[in-house]
């Protein structure tokens, strides 16, 4: 069972890490937080494994990434925590434009296309600061789609992850019901300037 466990580091948002891959991006995005949704979202473009672990430049294992695939994971395709704080993308959008995370007008923008397609309001809502996924043809399918509303709509992975999680019903995702911050296989700490 092949596992890379990775991150990117883009425009020196983190410190240098020696425990994971990582990737500094190519140029491909002037704003360093797309330029390191290249590497969250589509791993299958850049290295072939069995699994992948991403974790977000602040986020750093407490366990074996073997022990994480299996305890984590369990069969499924993919599998994240849920938010410690808020279970639907229209509020996080709002609690973004509140604290400047992305331009008030991609927000409103993104939100209203999923508004207009009938995406309901308290329908989950993830932390990606760690994503476990088994690679697989439809995994790379979800990937690529996940990407796409990254580049036309917000750059914060939480707003488009379960909209493109529900038009792939073949996905089968396990979404942890606690609090990332207090569990036993990560820890997070705060993003490094």
């Amino acid at each position: 069972m092949q596992i890379v466990t990775y991150t990117s580091i883009a425009g020196n948002y983190d410190k240098p890490r020696k425990d994971v891959v990582v990737y500094k991006g190519e140029g491909m995005f002037t704003d360093p937080k797309r330029e390191s949704n290249i590497y969250a979202a589509m791993p299958h473009k850049f290295f072939e494994a069995d699994y992948s672990i991403w974790v977000a430049g602040n986020v750093f294992l407490k366990k074996t990434p073997k022990m994480i695939v299996k305890n984590l994971l369990k069969g499924h395709d993919i599998c994240l925590y849920h938010h410690h704080k808020r279970d639907c993308i229209y509020d996080e959008g709002e609690v973004i434009r509140r604290i400047k995370k992305d331009k008030e007008e991609v927000v409103d923008n993104h939100m209203q296309k999923y508004k207009k397609e009938g995406y309901p309001e308290n329908n989950g809502l993830v932390e990606a600061g760690i994503i476990i996924r088994k690679h697989s043809k439809q995994m790379d399918r979800f990937n690529e789609a996940w990407f796409a509303e990254l580049c036309t709509g917000s750059r914060r992975q939480q707003l488009s992850f379960n909209y493109v999680l529900s038009k792939f019903p073949e996905i089968n995702a396990r979404i942890l019901n606690e609090n990332i911050r207090k569990g036993e296989y990560v820890r997070v700490t705060q993003h490094k300037r």
